[in-house]
């Protein structure tokens, strides 16, 4: 859904301020081509990712609610998180303390891209499978009242999260 509503490798290379806040952040890693990210962070961009707990119990919950096999989702987030890892440590110092790697220990909801003025926002819908659940893109204006929740949202998980620095 998201590739129908943009060109988010695109969005990535040319960004300044990346935060994401997802499940297992496939879009911004496997999906995503890495010489984006490092294109991006080459040019002095910032990127946060903020993966839920592949241990937790929110994980499996979410397996459960999608009706997938136990340890779906866990396995994916692990795969993802290693992936920005293996990213993360061919960056310089200065790099890699521009992109930061956290977990959060919440129930998910949303699956919000902060990218410069641009959200790209995917509800997860409860019993419905992550990809499945529309997405949309919010252009931040003058007064964007969803934006904003969108950002205080990102900012109050945020608060909570733990540095991911190996798997």
């Amino acid at each position: 859904a998201m590739s129908q509503i943009c060109n988010l490798t695109q969005m990535v290379a040319s960004a300044k301020s990346i935060k994401c806040l997802g499940i297992s952040n496939s879009e911004l890693t496997r999906k995503m081509n890495p010489d984006a990210i490092t294109y991006a962070l080459n040019n002095g961009a910032t990127i946060e990712m903020l993966f839920l707990d592949p241990n937790c119990d929110y994980t499996r919950q979410r397996e459960e609610e999608e009706h997938l096999r136990p340890n779906k989702i866990r396995d994916i987030t692990l795969d993802n998180i290693e992936y920005a890892l293996d990213i993360k440590k061919d960056l310089t110092q200065e790099q890699q303390e521009r992109f930061r790697l956290l977990s959060y220990n919440m129930l998910p909801r949303m699956n919000i891209m902060i990218i410069d003025s641009n959200i790209i926002l995917q509800y997860y819908a409860n019993a419905v499978a992550g990809m499945s659940n529309p997405c949309f893109l919010i252009e931040r204006k003058t007064v964007s009242p969803l934006y904003d929740f969108c950002m205080s949202t990102y900012e109050s998980i945020r608060k909570g999260c733990s540095e991911i620095t190996e798997i």
